[in-house]
């Protein structure tokens, strides 16, 4: 229960600093900047915890 909530919970998460890059970064090399790190963090959570993703 707790993993499928952190899951979720990651996922938002993820979905509002993505949210964030669109509304608040027009440059596009931040933007891009970014987008990597948030699929970076992504793919190592997701890693961290397969049963989960």
């Amino acid at each position: 229960m707790y993993e499928v909530k952190y899951h979720a919970t990651l996922q938002r998460l993820l979905l509002e600093m993505l949210e964030l890059a669109i509304i608040g970064l027009p440059d596009f090399i931040q933007l891009n900047y970014l987008l990597k790190n948030i699929v970076l963090l992504y793919f190592v959570t997701s890693s961290i915890l397969p049963d989960v993703f």
